[in-house]
């Protein structure tokens, strides 16, 4: 997407292992930021943060970024006919958000994901692939990690 910058990403496993990630980070005097996504689980863990990590913070850093509605999981990041061609590998009907469907259908996010990044690193899935709905929810992430360095 032409974003030339440094940035690394440590997903974490699940929403309570967010805050041990945080101390980790604090620890080894890292900068961070965490991005959450707009849940009801995500809500509840941004507002611990700020009231137990984050609450010193005097400088007035960004250090939650909050995904927009409707992006309540990262798979919404993806049209839903890109989530079906290049996740579920699939032809079904999905008439919910894509992460909706994945609680549905309960399946298992990390071995998913693990073969999805296998797919782009691998370039069998290639930028070029995705729909122009993915590719601008892609941009949206972008610009707003660009503010970060």
């Amino acid at each position: 997407m032409g974003f030339k910058g440094k940035i690394s990403v440590i997903p974490s496993t699940n929403i309570s292992s967010i805050p041990l990630l945080c101390n980790i980070l604090m620890g080894w005097g890292m900068e961070f930021s965490v991005v959450l996504f707009e849940n009801e689980l995500e809500n509840r863990i941004a507002e611990t943060l700020k009231e137990t990590l984050f609450k010193t913070d005097t400088l007035n850093r960004k250090l939650i970024i909050r995904m927009p509605a409707p992006v309540f999981n990262a798979e919404d990041l993806l049209s839903t006919l890109d989530f079906k061609n290049h996740i579920l590998k699939s032809r079904e009907g999905i008439t919910v958000a894509n992460s909706e469907y994945i609680k549905e259908k309960e399946i298992p996010r990390n071995f998913m994901f693990s073969r999805f990044l296998t797919d782009v690193k691998s370039e069998i899935i290639k930028l070029t692939d995705f729909d122009e709905e993915s590719q601008e929810n892609f941009r949206k992430v972008i610009d707003m990690l660009k503010g970060l360095k």
